[in-house]
Formats: C-alpha cells, sequence, structure tokens
C-alpha cells in the first residue's frame, strides 16, 4: 500500500567539521529492520524518503540514521510520530581503546588482506571484533581486562562448595563428608577468574522460604576476617562464618580479569573478527552458490568454501593455544 512521504534530510559533518561528500546514509525501521540509504552530495548534504522502505512506516515505529565515514561514524534515533525530519550528524572517530580490547582495527583489516577504511568500514570491524571478545570470555570464562561483576549469587552445596586441603589436615579423618553438611565445605569457585580484587562479599542465613537476611563478610587480613581469596583460581576459601547449605547462600561482587593480552588470544581474536566479516556476506549471497563474495572493497571471486574452511582451521588451532576444550563452530 503506498504511503505518503515522509522526507528526512540532514547534512554530514567530520569530526572537524567539514562537509563530508559522498558518505553513505542510513535510515532505518527499528521495528522491522528494514533500511534504504543514500549518499550525499558535494555540501554533504542527504534526503531519504521513509516511504521508500519495503514495509513503509507506522506512527509507532522508530527511526534511525546513522553513517560510517572512513574510521568516523554516528547515528541518531527518534520516534516517527515525533515528526522529526531533519537529522544532521557529526561523525566522530571510532577509536580501538573506547570499545575493543584484544586487537586493533587496524589487526584484522591487514588480516583481511592489507584493507583500509574504504574497503571495510572501522564500524563494521569493530562489531566484529566485539563479537569475537565475547565469544572468547565466555567460552573460556577468563576476561584479558577489567571486568566488574555485581552482586552475582551463589547456592551453596555439595557441588558448588567442597573441603579444602587446609580443612582435611586439620581433623583427624580423611574420608569423605561434604555431602553430608556444610560445615566440612569451605571452599567455592567463582564463576569468572583471575579475581583482582572483592568489592563485597555476604552470606545469607535466610531460610529458602524466607526473605533474605545477608550479613557483610571480610578478607582475612592476617589477624581477622571470614574468608581467604585465590586469585589466580578464583577460589574464595572461608576461615569463619562459612555460609549455610541451600539456595542463594553467598552473592559477591567482584573484579577479575588479565592485565596484558597474551598473543594467543590477540590472535584469535582477529580470526573470528574475519570470519564474522567474511560469512555474514556469505550468508547474504547463499551457502551453496560458487560465485565470488564482496565486503565492500573486499573481494574473493572464487573458491571460496575453500578460503573459509582453511579460515576455520586457523581458528580452531588457535583455540587450543588458547587453551579451552570445548568445541567451536564459527
Amino acid at each position: 500500500m503506498a504511503q505518503l512521504p515522509y522526507i528526512v534530510y540532514g547534512t554530514i559533518t567530520d569530526s572537524n567539521g567539514s562537509a563530508v561528500s559522498g558518505a553513505t546514509v542510513w535510515l532505518r525501521n527499528e521495528t522491522t529492520n528494514e533500511k534504504i540509504y543514500t549518499s550525499t552530495d558535494s555540501n554533504g548534504k542527504y534526503e531519504l524518503d521513509a516511504a521508500n522502505l519495503a514495509s513503509g512506516y507506522l506512527d509507532s515505529d522508530y527511526f534511525t540514521i546513522y553513517c560510517n565515514n572512513a574510521n568516523e561514524y554516528n547515528e541518531a534515533s527518534y520516534l516517527f510520530s515525533a515528526g522529526t525530519h531533519s537529522v544532521s550528524l557529526t561523525l566522530a572517530a571510532i577509536t580501538d581503546s573506547d570499545l575493543i580490547y584484544y586487537c586493533t582495527v587496524q589487526d584484522v583489516w591487514d588480516e583481511l588482506g592489507n584493507k583500509t577504511s574504504s574497503d571495510v568500514s572501522a564500524k563494521r570491524v569493530v562489531k566484529a571484533i566485539q563479537r569475537a571478545e565475547s565469544v572468547i570470555e565466555e567460552e573460556t570464562r577468563m576476561a584479558w581486562r577489567s571486568v566488574t561483576v555485581t552482586d552475582e549469587y551463589y547456592d551453596f552445596n555439595q557441588y558448588t562448595g567442597w573441603k579444602s586441603a587446609e580443612q582435611i589436615g586439620s581433623i583427624n579423618q580423611i574420608d569423605r563428608h561434604d555431602h553430608y553438611n556444610a560445615a566440612f565445605n569451605d571452599s567455592i569457585k567463582l564463576t569468572h577468574k583471575p579475581i583482582v580484587s572483592v568489592t563485597h562479599l555476604y552470606t545469607n542465613s535466610a531460610g529458602e522460604s524466607s526473605a533474605d537476611s545477608w550479613t557483610l563478610r571480610t578478607e582475612q587480613s592476617g589477624s581477622a576476617g571470614d574468608f581467604i581469596i585465590y586469585k589466580s583460581e578464583g577460589v574464595i576459601r572461608f576461615v569463619n562464618n562459612y555460609p549455610e547449605y541451600g539456595k542463594r547462600k553467598m552473592k559477591i561482587t567482584y573484579v577479575y580479569g588479565h592485565s596484558t593480552v597474551p598473543k594467543a588470544v590477540e590472535h584469535l581474536t582477529i580470526l573470528l573478527a574475519k570470519s564474522f566479516i567474511l560469512r555474514s556476506k556469505m550468508d547474504e549471497d547463499g551457502f551453496d552458490g560458487i560465485s565470488g563474495i564482496s565486503v565492500d572493497g573486499l573481494s574473493i571471486n572464487s573458491g571460496r568454501e575453500a578460503v573459509l574452511k582453511n579460515l576455520q582451521e586457523d581458528i580452531e588451532r588457535a583455540w587450543r593455544s588458547v587453551g579451552t576444550f570445548n568445541s567451536h563452530i564459527i
């Protein structure tokens, strides 16, 4: 059904305030994820008509105007019913340090065959690196940056806690009792490691059907305290005021992560980002075809299955170098 024109227009300027000519400007309907685009003229001006979206628009839809140009990007979103028609953007440089941690945009451009922002936009590369970093952190339960986890809850039972070597040495029997009573369990492993610091740790004395009753516990400092931190293992060992058995018996806020990025992690991040970029375009073209694929100025004109197969083998070797034992299908 034809709709009335809904013209959105504006000017694109770079971070220096100069008009950007020939930049691609997109209008995306956030409800349908449909989008249209145009290029700026010599004065940096653009004009788009939302009526040209495949499904048109509704008064309740949100629109986003966004633009990549070289290593700069910006976007603006608004509700259609607000009646906005003029949207101008001042682009800002995409800086590695603010958005990604394990490699740089240039690293991925180099891996793609010495490409530049004119071939594959920095914004697209950053998103691929962010996805790669997320996959690595989820699989390894580690981070090579500083990450804060707020109020992470733990059950304390025979499956989550265990008897430490120190406790075994303090009693006259070696047989296993930790499945009977929490008094025999004094250690629990956190979800992530290594631990940098513990901001606060609470134990819960309430029963499962009662309101939580949290008590703050303190780190053992040589003369007093309730727990010891084994930072590299990500383990908390209680020396006093052990958690009771049950659900939601401990909550903790802590910081974890490594201070430097190993070369193996850097390499894996680069390969995963490269794979995400190439496969995203291959998905558009179809998995079964034999035609080449192209991402902006980056092209693989023949034998794409062999190229991606070799890339997958490189990724699997990189995973082994990082040290995970899980299966990874990218």
